[in-house]
């Protein structure tokens, strides 16, 4: 006959193992479970760049965090042009659950782990434009638009697919300012070479004209001033003096007259010269100029829309930096934690079902101290590391006080770890002396 305690031990580890099964069954059953009857079908679309990743049949469809449905398939959209363009997306939602074809989609993915979520952050509203059913709300099999979800701390700070749309307009009107800058500057080149070559040769035609001019001048003054130095002895000669005097004046007038139509021949040419000149000078202030001002205005106004947000998005990620640090360390501790957990029951499975003794416990709380003391070594390594990164920030950057101000902080969280760790090492040796002496 079997012993009654033996007996009891072998109907409790029975029913143990019983509720282990019921456990991982229902669980099973909850993770298959659907939207239920009457829920609404309809499909999410991602393009190829946002992809998919993470998503399969069963993957949670939530509502502001909370559960509303499931993804039921995915699958390739068909493209008659070429190769897939898209990934589409099955999803079912219960039927209390109203949206709109405006609603935000969004794919998230999990800090650990590979299983990734569709959230809808936003139900859409009932004054959809441009909507593809019968009304505004999502009707089974219509197709809605999805997209990646942005970091948690931007999108707190409101950052959204409309920022992202708003950075790509301004890039691409400073593209398109600087494509119109291009092309008026090889639209206008023909017309001011052309200019530039119209006074070139005005200016070598006047030259020209000028060498010939300064000639004639000198030639004519040359005459007069041999007329002049004869005409004393001729007036002394009676009449033929006078006859070659007159001849002289005559020599002389006529020289003037020559140089005079000279330059009546040559007028008409050097006003259309001048003419031509005033025209391109006018046309260049007229059209060219203003077209290259408004250019460069709107490149100057698109370059510096795209540097304010630029801007934006530095100082949002200075701003929640101290943010993030916090999550990685959280992270890691969690991971540490989870590693020591992992070994533990790799190394004694049996205490999930057995009530440690006396001694156990003892041993128990000497390896939390151990742990504690571990955890604390952590904190002081993670804080040094830190200071050591704020402080070859401060060396490149000495003039800045955000820097001094970081550096500070984190200096104080450093002295918190070393408490901390001068603690825990206490706790430690003293447990570790209690045993010794036990």
């Amino acid at each position: 006959m079997t012993p009654r305690p033996a007996r009891n031990n072998l109907l409790a580890g029975l029913f143990v193992l019983l509720s282990v099964v019921l456990a991982v069954v229902v669980s099973f059953m909850l993770a298959e479970r659907g939207a239920g009857r009457g829920a609404t079908r309809f499909v999410v679309r991602f393009s190829l760049s946002d992809g998919t990743a993470g998503l399969q049949s069963g993957s949670p469809v939530n509502l502001g965090g909370q559960p509303v449905g499931s993804v039921s398939d995915l699958r390739f959209e068909a493209s008659k042009e070429g190769p897939q363009s898209a990934v589409l997306v099955d999803v079912e939602v219960r039927k209390d659950v109203i949206l709109y074809e405006n609603l935000s989609a969004f794919l998230e993915k999990p800090l650990l782990g590979t299983l990734s979520s569709i959230n809808i952050a936003s139900a859409g509203t009932p004054d959809a434009k441009n909507f593809v059913g019968g009304s505004a709300r999502v009707e089974p099999g219509e197709v809605v638009q999805g997209s990646l979800a942005p970091p948690a701390f931007l999108a707190q700070a409101g950052f959204g697919p409309m920022q992202v749309e708003q950075i790509r307009e301004t890039i691409s009107d400073a593209q398109k300012a600087v494509d119109r800058l291009s092309t008026l500057i090889d639209k206008s080149s023909p017309e001011v070479e052309t200019a530039l070559a119209d006074a070139r040769s005005l200016i070598a035609d006047a030259k020209t004209n000028l060498a010939s001019w300064d000639q004639s001048v000198d030639v004519t003054l040359k005459n007069v001033e041999n007329a002049s130095a004869r005409l004393s002895p001729m007036l002394d000669k009676g009449d033929k003096v006078i006859d070659n005097a007159d001849a002289a004046i005559t020599s002389a007038k006529a020289a003037f007259d020559d140089a005079r139509a000279v330059i009546a021949d040559n007028r008409q040419r050097i006003d259309t010269i001048i003419q031509d000149i005033w025209a391109a000078a006018d046309k260049v202030n007229g059209e060219t100029v203003p077209l290259l001002t408004d250019a460069l205005r709107d490149a100057r106004s698109a370059m510096g829309e795209a540097q304010l947000a630029v801007s934006d998005i530095r100082d949002l990620l200075t701003q929640e930096g101290p943010n993030l640090r916090r999550t990685l360390a959280n992270v890691r501790l969690m991971s540490d934690q989870l590693k020591l957990t992992a070994i533990e029951v790799r190394s004694h499975p049996w205490r999930l079902l057995h009530e440690p003794n006396t001694k156990e416990v003892e041993a128990q709380a000497l390896y939390d101290a151990t742990r504690s003391y571990a955890a604390a070594a952590s904190d002081v390594r993670a804080a040094a590391e830190t200071v050591q990164a704020l402080t070859a920030a401060a060396k490149r950057n000495p003039g800045d006080e955000t820097q001094s101000t970081k550096l500070d902080a984190a200096g104080e969280e450093l002295l918190k770890a070393m408490q901390g760790f001068r603690d825990a090492e206490q706790k430690f040796l003293s447990e570790l002396v209690e045993a010794e002496k036990k």
